[in-house]
């Protein structure tokens, strides 16, 4: 399992910076503040579960996002095509992640 580990100052500067891409009626402080709160009572006891086997791979996502990113990416290498994992990413996917302005 990874998790992603975001402070919520973080979590809030991410998704209003993607909400001027987005077109996501969703992207807001009170739409964010509910979906907090939904991973937090629903969510976080998977995650501590995983914790507790062991199977848990915390990424902090206060880094920046290119090192996010590659984290990420470096995690998944094993398990992903490795030609499809050389395609460079489409400007769309770049700006979803956050990659480019």
């Amino acid at each position: 399992m990874r998790y992603f580990e975001y402070p919520y100052a973080v979590l809030e500067k991410r998704i209003l910076g993607r909400a001027r891409y987005s077109g996501r009626s969703d992207d807001n402080v009170e739409s964010m503040k509910l979906r907090f709160d939904t991973f937090k009572a629903e969510t976080l006891p998977i995650v501590e579960f995983f914790r507790s086997l062991g199977k848990c791979v915390e990424i902090d996502t206060s880094q920046d996002r290119e090192a996010v990113y590659a984290l990420f990416r470096d995690g998944l290498a094993d398990y992903t095509d490795k030609d499809f994992a050389a395609r460079p990413l489409t400007e769309r996917a770049e700006i979803l992640l956050g990659l480019r302005p």
